[in-house]
């Protein structure tokens, strides 16, 4: 949604140098992680919905 103009322009994003590729995004810094082992999982939700 950034690289299509739908955050403001002051957002961003954490993505791996593939994504930045992917979307022609600017890379600000890498390696902002703080913890050698560190592991961040993203899950991607939506409000369920019954159906009628």
């Amino acid at each position: 949604r950034l690289s299509e103009g739908k955050l403001p322009a002051t957002a961003g994003v954490v993505g791996s140098d593939y994504c930045a590729e992917l979307y022609d995004l600017n890379i600000v810094e890498n390696g902002i992680h703080d913890l050698k082992n560190n592991i961040t999982l993203f899950l991607g939700m939506e409000k369920y919905k019954e159906k009628n």
